[in-house]
Formats: C-alpha cells, sequence, structure tokens
C-alpha cells in the first residue's frame, strides 16, 4: 500500500517536471494561466491517464493553449452560472496518449461529480492527439443530457469546434462552443 502511494507521488512529481518542462516553465511556485496550481498536471504516465483533480476555476488550461484571455471567460463563466445555474467547465490537456476523447471526457464528468448534477456541462479541448490533429468532447450531466445528447454534441464539435480547433484558435473554440450551449439553454424551458 505505502509502496504504491509512494510510486503514484513519483509518478505525479515527474509529470509535473516533464509538464513544466515542455511548456517552457522553470520549477517553482508559479501558477498555470487558469489560476490553478502547476502542480496539478493532467496526461499520461506510464502508458496510464492521469486526471487531476476537480479544479477550483471553471476554465483549466492545462495544455496552456487558451491564451491569455481565459480570465475573461472564466469571469463569465462564473456569471453565468449565477444567472442561469448552470456550471460550465472548460478544460484544455496537452495529450490524452490513445485514449478516446470522448470517454475522457464522460470519465472527467464522473470523477470531477458533474455527471449527478443537474445541469453542468464540460468542455473538453486536447490540442494534439496521435494522428496530430486536435480533438474536443462535451460532456453533459444527467439532468441536461435530454437537451445535449450525444448526437447534439458531437454536431457541435464538428460544426463549431472543429474548425476553429483546425486553425489552432482554441480559445475560439472553447469561448463558440459556451456561446452554443447558453444559446441553445436559452431556447429551452428548464
Amino acid at each position: 500500500m505505502i509502496r504504491l502511494g509512494l510510486y503514484s507521488l513519483l509518478a505525479s512529481i515527474a509529470l509535473v517536471l516533464f509538464a513544466q518542462c515542455t511548456s517552457g516553465k522553470s520549477s517553482g511556485s508559479e501558477t498555470d494561466p487558469s489560476g490553478d496550481s502547476a502542480q496539478v498536471a493532467a496526461g499520461v504516465v506510464d502508458g496510464k491517464l492521469v486526471f487531476p483533480t476537480k479544479p477550483s476555476m471553471m476554465v483549466s488550461d492545462f495544455a496552456g493553449v487558451l491564451t491569455d484571455s481565459i480570465r475573461g471567460l472564466e469571469d463569465d463563466l462564473r456569471r453565468y452560472a449565477s444567472e442561469v445555474p448552470i456550471e460550465i467547465m472548460v478544460v484544455s490537456m496537452a495529450h490524452i496518449g490513445d485514449g478516446d476523447v470522448w470517454q475522457l471526457a464522460h470519465e472527467m464528468g464522473k470523477r470531477w461529480h458533474l455527471a449527478e448534477k443537474e445541469r453542468a456541462v464540460l468542455i473538453l479541448i486536447v490540442p494534439k492527439s496521435p494522428d496530430g490533429s486536435a480533438q474536443a468532447a462535451i460532456f453533459a450531466s444527467q439532468g441536461i443530457r435530454h437537451i445535449f445528447s450525444e448526437t447534439y454534441c458531437r454536431g457541435v464539435v464538428s460544426n463549431v469546434m472543429q474548425p476553429l480547433l483546425n486553425d489552432k484558435n482554441y480559445y475560439g473554440a472553447a469561448a463558440a462552443t459556451v456561446e452554443d450551449v447558453l444559446k441553445t439553454l436559452s431556447n429551452v424551458q428548464l
């Protein structure tokens, strides 16, 4: 049991150091652009996907691709959560190995306890997959899955997000998706 905990700790430290080295950050107490600690990491270690703990921020840019504009998006999402009663989270991950982006979004939704919420949406962006293309997925909680079905979510990814992702406009893809989610909610009686 102790050995397993030690291996997990060492793997987490290695992942943080790897993330800092590949992102050009030095070690220390810096924070990433999303405001979450740089020690919060997500990625692949020894062929297994390591999930970050649920961040306190609505926007978590683990991949470092959403630019400085995320502070405005964070403020907007917090305002929407108070006005519309919906929790929208935007997450970018640098890589997910050979993992399926849709399964990952679903697993994050479950692990972060979004699945059982009445109204929650998780927008996941992976800027580079094994084939070199950007990927995205949308997870909706049980309470609004009748509105945000898998077909709807895949359509938003294909039609709204993918053209922007192909142009490496990751922030634009996130913002456009948030706008689409809010527009859809405004057209539906909850």
